[in-house]
């Protein structure tokens, strides 16, 4: 009797053809043919943001022009004191008798504490009137006396930083003007925030 052997051949084939797709199986596959991860090795680069700041303007202030130093006599604040002088006479048959806008003489100096610039009528003779302007660091101060008086100078030499020098010549009874021989020495100085008149003139100027 042959057949039932058949059928157990069969069964035992069976039952291996099934141990074979067990879970040992599938486990070796995977170990066989796991896909390779491949690392980037290119560092990432991260761009930095950039801000541009607004432009600024700086401000600017006006510029301030420094005076130059030293004796000036042709400077624009000579001339216009001179433009503010009272008439050199009273009389009125003289009224167009006008001053001279050149200084004759004076030390003027815009960084001079006090410095002074004197002028004289247009058409001057000798013992024409002369008048005295004191400045302050180059600003107008007015002038050393009320009236013009001739034969009026400024002694440049004997005066200082503060202190302005003015000689006052006048006729001494007898006299002419030209060989006049009376001095007076009067000196303004720079007191106090206002010019100061040290020294007080003669009658023979002054009546």
């Amino acid at each position: 009797m042959h057949a039932p052997r058949t059928t157990l051949l069969t069964g035992t084939a069976l039952l291996i053809l099934v141990a074979g797709c067990g879970p040992d199986a599938a486990v070796g596959a995977a170990s066989s043919t796991a896909p390779t991860t491949t690392r980037s090795t290119t560092p990432s680069t991260t761009t930095p943001s950039t801000t541009t700041a607004p432009a600024t303007t700086a401000a600017t202030s006006p510029a301030t022009t420094a005076p130059t130093c030293g004796v000036d006599l042709g400077a624009s604040a000579v001339t216009a004191a001179v433009a503010q002088l009272r008439p050199a006479f009273t009389d009125p048959a003289l009224a167009d008798v006008a001053w001279d806008p050149t200084p004759d003489g004076g030390n003027y100096d815009p960084c001079a504490t006090l410095s002074a610039a004197s002028v004289t009528v247009q058409g001057a003779t000798g013992g024409s009137p002369e008048q005295v302007m004191m400045f302050h660091d180059g600003a107008y101060q007015g002038t050393g006396t009320p009236e013009a008086y001739g034969l009026t100078t400024i002694d440049v030499a004997a005066s200082t930083d503060d202190t302005v020098v003015v000689r006052y010549r006048y006729p001494k009874p007898g006299e002419s003007n030209a060989g006049a021989s009376g001095l007076a020495t009067v000196r303004y100085q720079w007191v106090d925030g206002k010019v100061t008149m040290l020294d007080t003139l003669p009658p023979e100027i002054t009546s």
